[in-house]
């Protein structure tokens, strides 16, 4: 004979589980030793500059510090880094102010005092040395050299309607541009 499937209804429903939580107890650990107290006072700073002696003695070891490569590392690092930003600032500077430079030689090429005084323009560039020994402010000097010889062109700016641009060769000028003063007109966008 078969058997009948039990009904649904007869299957009885689980019993929920309910787990009491136990405490958990840890283990004694071993207690640390009692640091140092951190007071201002207490932290030694070894590059503190009020501090009496601050070198590189705390930095370095003697044995480090008396090392002639030591020395000369330090040097050569240090002068390297100079070199690097100078060389760097030169070159920015002169990427920069030599489309400046080409647009002024552009616009004075043709000009009668610099055909006669340089003849043809070769070249021209931003001069660094000119234009920190200028003593107005907002100058520029630019270099250009000529069939004839090489000279500068001095162009001040500051404060000028219309910059002032003044050729300068073997110790003498010549006005190329007379500058009026009074504010810049404004660019057109």
């Amino acid at each position: 004979m078969e058997s009948e499937p039990e009904p649904l209804s007869s299957i009885a429903e689980p019993k929920p589980v309910i787990v009491e939580p136990q405490p958990v107890i840890a283990e004694p650990q071993p207690a640390a030793p009692p640091g140092p107290e951190m007071t201002p006072a207490a932290v030694d700073h070894p590059l503190d500059d009020e501090q009496e002696g601050a070198d590189l003695s705390s930095v370095f070891p003697e044995s480090v510090r008396s090392a002639p490569w030591f020395r000369w590392t330090l040097i050569g690092v240090t002068l390297t880094g100079f070199l690097l930003c100078g060389g760097v600032t030169n070159w920015i500077m002169h990427a920069v102010m030599d489309a400046d430079a080409d647009r002024w030689v552009q616009q004075f090429r043709q000009h009668p005092t610099v055909v006669k005084q340089l003849g043809s323009i070769e070249r021209g560039g931003y001069s660094f040395t000119g234009t920190l020994r200028a003593t107005e402010e907002e100058t520029v000097v630019f270099f250009v050299e000529g069939s004839k010889g090489q000279g500068e062109l001095v162009v001040t700016e500051f404060g000028m309607k219309i910059p002032s641009v003044v050729l300068r060769m073997d110790g003498q000028k010549w006005t190329l541009q007379e500058g009026v003063a009074g504010p810049p007109p404004e660019e057109e966008h």
